[in-house]
């Protein structure tokens, strides 16, 4: 499978689809590539990819009901702000630790590495460089590390936008509607990540040698 591959944001568009197997947890994940993939479970494949896509960025959720390992791409031209909102057991991406409330953000650049023993929940958000640029520019330096989601501005945010998708979804039709949500979003990501240092958590180097078994 390529390693690059062209993103199409369609404003507007909302997605809220179940999976039940690997064909159809790729097709919903929009802009998204599932490269090697390995799952943990034995029980009935299961997740969900839900979100909305605007005019310069995407945001929703990945939830997943068991454990997997897989290597993916993330959208083109994209970083990728990763919130860990809900885990039962260990999540890992690229060599770091990840604790609810963790936030990575990721490159599209590169493959990142996703691992994790039972369900999981990320909010994610996935926005432009270009926007990235005009109003964050720190963020292009900030990829594989980890913060904190300040007082939860961030996953409240996403929270709160998808709950207004799903009572009016015929709101996202709208252009000025899409523009406004793009600019509370990439207002709560400003407050969330103001005055905030990154953190480390990475693998031990027998966690490391488990995993690559694995």
């Amino acid at each position: 499978m390529a390693e690059r591959h062209e993103s199409v944001f369609q404003p507007g568009l909302i997605v809220n689809q179940e999976f039940f197997d690997y064909p159809a947890m790729q097709e919903s994940a929009k802009n998204w590539l599932f490269l090697s993939r390995y799952r943990f479970g034995t029980g009935t494949f299961y997740g969900r990819h839900d979100g909305v896509q605007l005019n310069n960025l995407q945001f929703g959720h990945a939830v997943r009901h068991e454990g997997m390992m897989f290597s993916g791409l993330s959208p083109n031209d994209c970083l990728t702000i990763g919130i860990l909102q809900e885990s039962a057991g260990y999540v890992c991406i690229n060599d770091l630790k990840m604790q609810t409330g963790d936030v990575i953000i990721i490159d599209d650049s590169k493959r990142y590495d996703f691992s994790s023993s039972h369900h999981t929940k990320l909010a994610i958000i996935s926005i432009s460089k270009t926007l990235v640029t005009d109003n964050f520019p720190w963020m292009i330096d900030t990829t594989d590390n980890i913060f904190k989601d300040k007082d939860n501005v961030l996953s409240n945010t996403i929270e709160n936008e998808w709950r207004r998708v799903l009572e009016k979804p015929d709101l996202f039709n709208n252009a000025d509607e899409c523009k406004e949500i793009e600019g509370r979003i990439t207002k709560a990501i400003k407050c969330s990540f103001e005055g905030k240092t990154a953190e480390t958590c990475h693998l031990t180097e027998g966690e490391k040698t488990a995993l690559e078994v694995r």
